[in-house]
């Protein structure tokens, strides 16, 4: 099945990374900011966090290993999902299928 750029991006504006994420594993409040969080990393082992998860970037970085991505990526390499099935299941959290999105941009285009 084919995903255009536009509705993956619509699908990951829609899906909150932090939200995605917990579902996998604990995260902890940074103390330097409100929107970020700190976990310890689930690609490699350690002692000390550095797995930072930013909700306003939408992003993951970790300073272990140097992985990093969003959500999309992540569900990728920590569920071993393809591509795809990265998309059907969060397209399936959200509730955001592509009928929807053909719905939504069928509308706007008769606006123009």
């Amino acid at each position: 099945m084919y995903y255009s750029k536009e509705y993956v991006d619509r699908l990951c504006c829609r899906a909150d990374i932090v939200a995605v994420i917990r579902c996998f594993m604990k995260l902890r409040r940074d103390r330097n900011g409100q929107r970020r969080y700190r976990a310890l990393c689930p690609f490699h082992e350690e002692q000390t966090p550095s797995f930072l998860l930013s909700s306003t970037m939408q992003t993951y970085h970790c300073f272990g290993c140097g992985r990093h991505g969003g959500v999309i990526k992540f569900l990728e390499e920590h569920q071993e999902m393809s591509y795809h099935q990265a998309i059907q299941w969060l397209a399936k959290r959200c509730r955001f299928y592509q009928k929807q999105w053909r719905a939504i941009k069928k509308k706007e285009e008769k606006k123009k």
